[in-house]
């Protein structure tokens, strides 16, 4: 679909306002996570927690949106924004979608990971 270039700013501006959102929304989850399990420390449980089970259909519904908006975003903000949040495997899984390897094999060499 092609928009006119007002029109494509603001998806993109939404766009990457929503994935902000989304990646916050992320770490507060990640954060009520090890809170849970500070708290029930000596505790074990074969079920997933609430926080947990949040944070993975979270997790999903981010990957989802990356992946529907890829056209509407722009990639080194977005780059910015996960780094900034500390998501490094969905900034290397980013990397991958937008075809960036040099990023990727960059990754992989800094973590001395030779075999990936």
């Amino acid at each position: 679909i092609l928009y006119s270039g007002s029109k494509k700013t603001q998806r993109m501006l939404l766009c990457t306002w929503l994935v902000e959102l989304k990646l916050d929304k992320l770490n507060k989850l990640a954060a009520e996570m090890e809170m849970e399990e500070q708290m029930d420390n000596y505790k074990r449980y074969e079920e997933k927690s609430k926080a947990q089970q949040e944070y993975e259909m979270s997790q999903q519904d981010f990957e989802r949106f990356i992946e529907e908006y890829d056209e509407d975003l722009d990639n080194d903000t977005i780059f910015q924004l996960l780094q900034s949040h500390g998501k490094i495997s969905e900034c290397i899984v980013f990397a991958k979608q937008k075809g960036n390897y040099e990023a990727v094999i960059l990754h992989h060499i800094n973590n001395r990971n030779f075999k990936a």
